[in-house]
């Protein structure tokens, strides 16, 4: 006998109708009669279902039916494929996203990844006139920063960054108090890692410097103010006039910074 003579014999042995099998093994009555007239076939762990209900051995219900010991063992080796091809597609992901990660340059983090610890300003003395007022003293800034990602690492070789800006269109921005005021601008660099317990070990904190620009003062090439003094002082991860206060963090205003 084949599996669809079986079927039909184990059925009958308990009298059960096409409906109640089908009920006892949670299918459909079409899905029994499909086995039954040999339309499909069982699947391996549905004819382990069909030995425990009827209490006979796996054996017995495969022995003389080459063919669907043939779709088995071709269902099986197809999900091994399949299974095998999966993992393929999960370990180059995988791989092709560390070393992404691992070759990523470093950038300009936002403000919202950093935990700012403090902000220290260092007095310079500058004794110049720069465009039309003297400057007696100047400030610089160390700015202590923690990381709030463990998805970043700090590029501790570009951790010095500091710029001015005329403030004519980041005035709308940053609430400057007139158009002749300046924004003195500072940016952390750090890098993505997937590297967790590494980046937790290595970002403690960093200290970012914001140079005196006065003390490098030169009327020839310096069209506006360089100096720090009474102005805005702000880390941002952006670039150019145009700065939003979504990627900024003011550190001092200008009424701080007297």
């Amino acid at each position: 006998m084949n599996l669809s003579e079986k079927i039909i014999h184990l059925r009958n042995q308990k009298n059960l109708t096409q409906e109640q099998l089908a009920n006892n093994l949670q299918v459909s009555r079409s899905t029994i009669s499909s086995w039954e007239t040999g339309r499909s076939y069982p699947d391996l762990e549905m004819i382990v279902r069909i030995c425990d209900f009827f209490n006979v051995s796996l054996d017995y219900i495969l022995r003389n039916d080459e063919k669907i010991v043939r779709k088995i063992s071709l269902d099986s080796r197809k999900k091994k494929t399949l299974v095998g091809s999966i993992i393929g597609l999960i370990i180059f992901i995988v791989v092709a996203f560390t070393l992404f990660l691992y070759y990523a340059e470093p950038s300009s983090i936002n403000p919202t990844k950093l935990k700012i610890i403090k902000v220290t300003k260092v007095p310079v003395t500058i004794n110049k006139k720069i465009h039309g007022k003297y400057i007696k003293k100047d400030y610089k800034y160390y700015v202590y920063a923690k990381l709030n990602t463990p998805w970043y690492t700090w590029d501790k070789n570009n951790n010095m960054a500091g710029m001015m800006y005329n403030d004519k269109v980041n005035k709308y921005f940053l609430g400057c108090p007139n158009k002749k005021s300046q924004t003195v601008i500072g940016s952390f660099q750090a890098k993505k890692s997937l590297n967790i317990f590494k980046n937790i070990q290595k970002n403690k904190f960093l200290k970012l410097e914001i140079p005196a620009f006065s003390t490098g003062f030169n009327p020839k090439y310096d069209a506006d103010s360089p100096y720090n003094i009474g102005k805005e002082i702000i880390i941002t991860s952006e670039s150019g006039i145009r700065i939003s206060k979504e990627n900024t963090k003011v550190l001092l205003t200008p009424e701080e910074n007297k």
